[in-house]
């Protein structure tokens, strides 16, 4: 009797004990051991009990059986049968999730090996060059209406483009004129494709297809209204360019966005540049300031013809017209970062333009008539360089020689994150205007009168709002005030909505955008210009309203 109450008092213990003897996975076995070992019961009832034990365990995990089956089970060597011992439960969640997380990671893998088989959209599984494509748009629907002073002069102002392409001003009869006194209102739109390749690394080739026309390169807009035609589109952009790794220089050759720091005082907007350009940002990568402030100086360089000549057509000649049109340019700078993302950039440019100035016929020769310019806009001096007995015979071109100083100062400040200001400062001066030139070559129709000095330009601005409208809600204002004269840039390549079009303007540009949605946006200008120095004695006044949808993608 004291042996059982020795024992019932040792299983009354392992029972109360029940997790710390869990928590030490101790089994019947190693009760039994410690007993013994405490001299409570002796080895061989401990040999016994453990028996009793499995026989009881054997009998409650095998069914019963038939008296057939156990003979049959009987004749079975030992070597067949199959012992399944006790498994505890924690055990088996165990187990199951082992085998769980094995057949998952199998399957995984099976599927994974197969979908590169077959070719399934995951990475990898697409040619390579699909992931060096990049493709961007934009799209604008505008409408524009054009408001002109009611003392505005009529027929006076000469679209010069439509006067050389006719042989003079008479046999463009209408067409020779630049509306200055009728309203118009038009709805137009601009819808532009970029595609980006990464050829290899730093290396990368772009093209872009936008609507518009190939005789302006200062607008994509196209008008809408145009039934008995389909719509213009032409590559404005396809360039290679190499950006090295630490991205302290880029070289770019092609036709390609401006690379210079600058406002639409000298350069519109819209304008690409054909030739080769280059920048050095001196002391990128390398200890460029205190942790609270960066210094990012740079020199940006670049050669863009302008216009090829046919040297055939000047065997003999001596003259400066069988010389190539080139711009040629170089600007250094600095952009100075603070801590809180505010940002300084200051420019200094020079931008040389080589044989770009008319050169006067020889009697009844029309040799010289390449000198004249492609594109036109308003407001440069211009004389006819045609020499014959026609009277109603002209042909114009650009009386100024053009030598840009170009000085640029913009401010990002964003002490008041997430929105920011904007404060810009614009000023050129064409270095080669030379008003006893112009006066020799081609003197005012007014001999009473002189050309006026018209070689200056300047632009100041301010703006608030968020820096970007590619958020719903997002918004901007901003309000600019510019001065431009006739010759102190070259007007083709000059803001194309400002006044007429082009440089002898002065005025202002007021401007508010909106997010409608996630990278749509409304935008409101309203642009107030009048003439600077005027052919007449009534300058002209034009006022433009715009209101555009944008949408980027």
């Amino acid at each position: 009797m004291k042996i059982y109450r020795s024992l019932a008092a040792a299983v009354i213990f392992f029972t109360g004990h029940h997790c710390a003897l869990q928590a030490q996975e101790l089994t019947t076995t190693d009760l039994l051991n410690l007993l013994v070992a405490e001299k409570v019961i002796s080895e061989e009832k401990a040999v016994e009990l453990i028996e009793k034990i499995q026989q009881r365990q054997q009998r409650a995990v095998t069914p019963p059986v038939s008296d057939e089956q156990a003979v049959a089970a009987s004749n079975n060597s030992s070597a067949n049968v199959v012992r399944v011992p006790y498994v505890p439960a924690y055990v088996k969640e165990e187990i199951r999730r082992d085998v769980e997380q094995g057949v998952r990671t199998q399957v995984t893998e099976d599927v994974v090996a197969h979908a590169k088989t077959e070719r399934w959209g995951i990475p990898n599984a697409l040619p390579a060059w699909v992931n060096k494509i990049s493709i961007q748009g934009d799209a604008r629907l505008r409408y524009e209406g054009t408001f002109f002073d009611e003392e505005n002069p009529a027929l006076v102002y000469y679209d010069l483009a439509e006067s050389n392409g006719a042989d003079g001003r008479i046999s463009a009869g209408r067409d020779a004129f630049i509306n200055t006194t009728e309203d118009r209102n038009r709805l137009r739109g601009r819808f532009r494709l970029k595609v980006k390749a990464k050829v290899t690394e730093g290396i990368e080739a772009g093209l872009r297809l936008a609507t518009g026309n190939t005789k302006n390169p200062v607008s994509t807009n196209k008008s809408l209204g145009n039934y008995g035609e389909n719509w213009e589109s032409n590559f404005d952009q396809a360039y290679l360019r190499y950006t090295s790794m630490e991205k302290s220089v880029m070289l770019v050759g092609g036709r390609f966005e401006n690379p210079f720091l600058s406002t639409q005082l000298v350069w519109d907007s819209d304008l690409n540049f054909d030739g080769v350009a280059g920048r050095w940002n001196i002391l990128r990568n390398n200890d460029l300031g205190s942790e609270d402030q960066q210094w990012d100086p740079f020199i940006t360089i670049g050669a863009f013809p302008l216009g090829e000549i046919n040297q055939a057509l000047f065997a003999g000649e001596d003259k400066q017209a069988n010389d190539d049109k080139w711009l040629y340019a170089a600007q250094i700078g600095t952009h100075f970062d603070w801590y809180n993302q505010s940002r300084l950039s200051v420019g200094l440019a020079y931008y040389y333009y080589d044989n770009i100035s008319g050169i006067r016929n020889d009697l009844n020769s029309d040799l010289y008539d390449v000198t004249a310019p492609e594109s036109f806009q308003f407001g440069n001096w211009v004389y006819d360089i045609k020499n014959d007995n026609d009277p109603d015979s002209e042909y114009f071109a650009l009386a100024s020689e053009y030598e840009l100083l170009n000085a640029t100062i913009e401010y990002d400040y964003a002490g008041f994150a997430p929105h920011h200001l904007w404060v810009t400062a614009d000023l050129v001066k064409n270095l080669a205007f030379d008003t006893d030139e112009l006066n020799r070559i081609a003197p005012p129709s007014n001999v009473s009168l002189s050309v006026p000095e018209r070689d200056i330009g300047y632009q100041f601005g301010i703006a608030v709002g968020w820096p970007s409208l590619n958020l719903r809600g997002n918004w901007r204002v901003a309000l600019d005030y510019r001065h431009l004269e006739g010759d102190a840039v070259v007007d083709a390549f000059a803001d194309s909505d400002f006044l007429l079009g082009g440089t002898n303007a002065k005025g202002y540009i007021l401007r508010w955008d909106y997010a409608l949605k996630d990278n749509t946006w409304f935008t409101m200008r309203l642009l107030s210009a009048d003439e600077i120095d005027a052919a007449t004695q009534d300058n002209v006044a034009v006022d433009t309203v715009q209101m555009d949808i944008n949408a980027r993608f």
